[in-house]
This record gives structure tokens, sequence and C-alpha cells, in this order.
């Protein structure tokens, strides 16, 4: 069995890259690009994201546990299982193409051909085969060619794109960017199966079970990506600009806290089927212990700094995204815990029913809220939907997972963490409050050495005075 410490090295590497690499690009695409034209891509991509999460199907979370469960079985039973999925893969992938060309002269509006374009994307998606490699906890493969490729897109950003004309140089560099990083994984896959025939029947198979991890899929999509098409449909570009920069910002550290779930996933499906209970619930709880710990101080340490953190990330043009982050910022929370919840007991334990049934009620919430709030109040009404939606869908989880949460461990540090997050977030208020230097630079270096100073120093001072109290009343006893 593979390191699970290596898988979370390499994983936590390309999570790593995954958050320098909009600090590179998002201030720059903010200036050359603006923000009218990265509304537009966003839309654009948005639908493109859709038609291609139909080329995929549930294959991400069904097809990693899937292989996780057979990689023992030796590299026939391997080798079989997953030309029977990808098969499957690429028969969506041809059907999705097809409607997508046909529709595209229904909704392209004047950027027709940065909505053709897109179709890389949808390309990119339907040959992705990382599935199989997060399956068979191989992360090193899928570490070291995201490196590669990242570098390569950031590189072409910098040297081609440098004014709002340049939106569909800006389209291809990323779709291409993913749909060669795509590629690359398949250069490896003989190495791990025998290429062979496989029937319809078998295929057929992996249909049902599929469908039902696409079900939620779907839903997870409608309230990551919907409001971004409302956004664009029944308000402005410039909102949906806005918008969508504000919730980059809070997706760049979540890919840190993501990265835990992706590897823990593919331990937990093998877990399960030896039915070691006790492991699977200690890492469980030990995860969103360490979840919340990340996901609290990432909250209020964005909402601490926002002020200062956007004119100097984008530009002074775009404050209305501090005013979005005040809010949206909350959301890393609720995500941080559901990601736990999510990857490493509903997925893993094959609580499809209940997975599809808490992302079902939140999307539908999710694009009722919407509906009525973006007509009103823009970005705002769809930050507001958003958290409503995260909240129902964390709430729902729990209730599904109570059986595997252990409240004695998850309460004291929870409330620990809280507590710290407000003390850092009103200690960096009175600082800022107190700082007279006009550099936004050095304002944000110092704030961010602060926060991160008195949250560690917070948070690690209270888990061992807990600890020793505890060792104590052991003692007593």
């Amino acid at each position: 069995m593979k390191s699970l410490k290596k898988n979370l090295i390499y994983q936590s590497a390309y999570q790593l890259l995954m958050v320098i690499s909009p600090l590179i690009t998002s201030p720059y695409i903010a200036r050359t690009l603006g923000n009218e034209m990265y509304g537009v891509y966003s839309y654009y991509y948005s639908i493109a994201y859709y038609f291609g999460i139909f080329a995929i199907l549930g294959l991400a979370n069904y097809g990693n546990r899937t292989i996780a469960k057979v990689k023992s079985g030796g590299k026939e039973q391997l080798s079989k299982t997953f030309l029977q999925m990808l098969a499957m893969q690429i028969c969506m992938l041809l059907l999705v193409s097809i409607v997508y060309f046909v529709s595209v002269p229904f909704w392209g509006g004047e950027y027709k051909l940065n909505a053709v374009i897109e179709w890389m994307y949808i390309l990119s998606v339907g040959l992705d085969v990382s599935w199989f490699y997060f399956g068979i906890e191989e992360f090193k493969t899928t570490t070291q060619r995201s490196f590669i490729v990242k570098i390569g897109i950031i590189a072409c950003i910098l040297l081609f794109v440098k004014n709002p004309s340049d939106l569909n140089k800006y389209t291809i560099i990323m779709a291409g960017g993913m749909l060669i990083s795509s590629l690359i994984l398949w250069v490896q896959l003989p190495k791990y199966i025998v290429f062979e025939k496989v029937s319809v029947n078998d295929v057929v198979q992996h249909i049902k079970p599929n469908l039902a991890l696409f079900v939620p899929v779907v839903s997870l999509a409608l309230f990551h990506y919907t409001d971004k098409i409302m956004l664009g449909a029944m308000s402005t570009w410039q909102e949906l600009g806005y918008y969508t920069n504000s919730d980059k910002i809070v997706n760049i550290p979540m890919g840190l806290i993501n990265g835990l779930g992706v590897v823990m996933l593919p331990r937990i499906s093998a877990l399960s089927v030896s039915s070691e209970s006790n492991k699977i619930e200690k890492y469980v709880n030990t995860s969103i212990v360490l979840s919340l710990w990340a996901g609290i101080a990432l909250c209020f340490g964005i909402k601490a700094v926002d002020t200062d953190f956007i004119p100097f990330f984008f530009g002074k043009g775009y404050m209305r995204c501090a005013e979005l982050l005040e809010w949206l910022s909350v959301v890393i929370i609720i995500k941080a815990i559901s990601n736990v919840l999510r990857t490493q007991y509903l997925i893993p334990m094959e609580k499809d029913k209940e997975f599809n049934i808490s992302v079902i009620v939140a999307a539908i919430v999710n694009v009722i809220f919407n509906y009525i709030l973006i007509p009103i109040y823009g970005a705002m009404g769809a930050v507001i939907g958003t958290l409503v939606a995260e909240s129902i869908v964390l709430i729902l989880y729990c209730y599904f997972s109570k059986k595997i949460i252990d409240l004695k461990k998850v309460i004291f540090p929870g409330m620990l963490f809280l507590i710290a997050g407000i003390i850092m977030d009103i200690a960096l208020e009175i600082l800022k409050n107190k700082m007279s230097m006009e550099s936004l630079f050095v304002r944000l270096v110092i704030e961010v050495c602060a926060g991160s100073i008195i949250y560690c120093t917070i948070t690690f001072l209270g888990m061992i005075l807990s600890q020793k109290a505890k060792v104590k009343i052991e003692a007593g006893k």
C-alpha cells in the first residue's frame, strides 16, 4: 500500500502550486484582461463546465473508489475495471461534444468564438483519467504533470495576454493547458494496465452506480457555477467579474484543505472493504479538527486583511470584492468540514443516497435564493445564496455522518480555534488602524505575520494546556 505520508506530501505540493498559480496570474489578468472580460470568460467557462461534468459523469469519485477496491486483485482485474469505465467515459464525451456544438449558436451570442474554444475544456475533462491514478494512490505522477503544465500556463499568460482584446488567447491557454494535462496521464497508462476489448455488458454494469454519484456532481455544480451563469444573465459582466474574483480568493486556500480529502478517499475506500471502522473514525475526526484549524484561520485572516489585500492584489477598482469577501470568507469554514465528511465518509462508505439528498436540497435552495436576490443585490445576492446553500449541505452531511463524528474530540478544538480567530481578527483591526505606512505590501506582510503568530500561539497553547489537564484528570481517577 502506498505511503499515506508521501501521498499527502505530493498532494500538498500540488495544492500549493494551485495556491501560488492564481496568486501570480490573477492580479495580472485583473490588470490586463480587465474585470468585464474576465466576467465574460467566467460565464462561458461555467457553461462549458456543465457540459464537461456530463462527459465524465460521476467518475471523479466513483472511478476513484472503484479502482481503490479492485487494485489488490492484480493487473488483469485492474485493467478490466478501468477499461470498462473508460469506454463509458469516451462514449459520453462524443455524445456531449455533439450536443455542445449543436447548441452553441443558440446561446453563444457575440462571444460565440469563445464558446467554441471552450470545447477544449470539455475534451480535457472527457479524456481525464486522474481518477485512475488517485484510485491506485499514485499521486506522484499527477503532481509532476500538474507542475509542468501549470508553469507552462503561467508563462503563456504572461507572454500572450496583454489587453482585453486577448480574451480568446486567454481561453485557448487555459483550456489548452487543461487538455495537455489530461493527455499526459495517458502516456504512463501501459505501465499499470493491459489494453483489451471490453463487452457492452461489462460497460453497462457501471452506469447505474456511476449515475448515483453523478447526481451530486450536477447538484454541486448548480451552486458552484450556476450562480455565475445567473449573474451573467440577470446582472452585469462587471458584477460577475467581482463575484468570480472574490470566489477565486476563497477557493485558493481551499485547495490545500481539499487535498487532504483527495488523498484520504481511496485509503478509506480500501479500509471500508476490510471493515476497519476504528481507523476510519480516527481519520475522519482528526481530519475535521485539522480542517477546522486551517479553515477558521483562513476565514478570519482573509476577513481581517481584505481592505488592504484587494487593492494590492487586483487594483483600486476592485474594492467591491472586499465587501463580498467579508461574508464569502465564512464559506471556507463550512466547506472545510463538508469536504472531510464528503470525501472521507459519505463517498468511500457508499452513502450515495444521503450524499445525493444533501446536495440536491442545497442546490434547489441556492437557485431559488439566486433567482430572488441577484436581480436586487447583484453579486452580494449570489454570496448570500452560496452561504445558505453551503450551510444546508454541512447540516445534512453532519446529520448523515453522526455515527462517525466524535463530538468530544471536535467541539473543544473547534471552540478554541474560533476564539483564536476572533481574537486575531480584532487584533488585526486595531493594528491596521495604528499603522500609518502607505505601502500596501508592507502593511500586508505585517498583518499576515502578526495574525499567524497570534492564531498559532493561542491554538497551540490551548491544545497543550487541554492535553495536560486531561492527563491530570485521568491520573486523578
